[in-house]
C-alpha cells in the first residue's frame, strides 16, 4: 500500500498542564480501530495525571506532598518504581535532577497555580534543608513513600 493510501487521524487530550497531539496514518477504513487506540492511550495519559500531577488536588504526589514529615503514603507498584528511578538519576547527575526541588522553585514565583499543599515560603537560607532525594524514604516491601522533613514537596514534571 503506498503512503497516499493511508488516511490521517489527529486526537487531542489535556493532561499534566499541556496538550497532547496524536498524529497518526492508518489503513483505510481502520478509523474506527484508530479512534479506539487513541482513547486508550489518552486513558493512560488522563490516569498518569490524576495520580502524579501537583495539579490534581487528590493525586498520589499531593498526598505525599501533604504527609510530608509524617506518615508514609503507600504508593502502586509503578508510581513506586517511578519514584526509585527519579532517586536515582539524582545521584546520577550528581543532584542537576531531584524532583524534591520544588520548595526552591516554588519561592522563585513557580506553581501558583498548582494543586500542591499551602505552605508558606521559607526563607532561602531555610530550604536547603528540604530539598534532596536522599530525604525521600522509600520502603520496598510495603511500597510506601515518605518525605522525612515537613515541608519538603515531589514534583514528577
Amino acid at each position: 500500500m503506498a503512503a497516499e493510501d493511508y488516511e490521517y487521524y489527529e486526537g487531542r487530550q489535556r493532561a499534566m498542564g499541556t496538550l497532547f497531539k496524536l498524529h497518526a496514518f492508518h489503513p483505510p477504513g481502520r478509523g474506527q480501530w484508530m479512534r479506539k487506540l487513541a482513547d486508550r492511550l489518552f486513558d493512560s495519559i488522563v490516569a498518569d495525571d490524576r495520580r502524579l500531577s501537583i495539579y490534581a488536588e487528590h493525586s498520589l504526589i499531593n498526598r505525599i506532598n501533604r504527609s510530608a514529615g509524617k506518615e508514609p503514603v503507600k504508593c502502586d507498584r509503578d508510581t513506586f518504581a517511578l519514584l526509585e528511578a527519579a532517586r536515582g538519576y539524582r545521584e546520577t547527575t550528581g543532584g542537576l535532577f531531584d524532583i524534591t526541588a520544588v520548595v526552591l522553585m516554588r519561592a522563585r514565583g513557580f506553581y501558583s497555580d498548582s494543586a500542591l499543599p499551602k505552605t508558606g515560603i521559607p526563607a532561602l537560607n531555610k530550604i536547603r534543608p528540604l530539598i534532596g532525594c536522599d530525604k525521600l524514604e522509600l520502603d520496598p516491601a510495603r511500597f510506601t513513600a515518605r518525605l522525612a522533613r515537613e515541608g519538603m514537596l515531589l514534583d514528577l514534571g
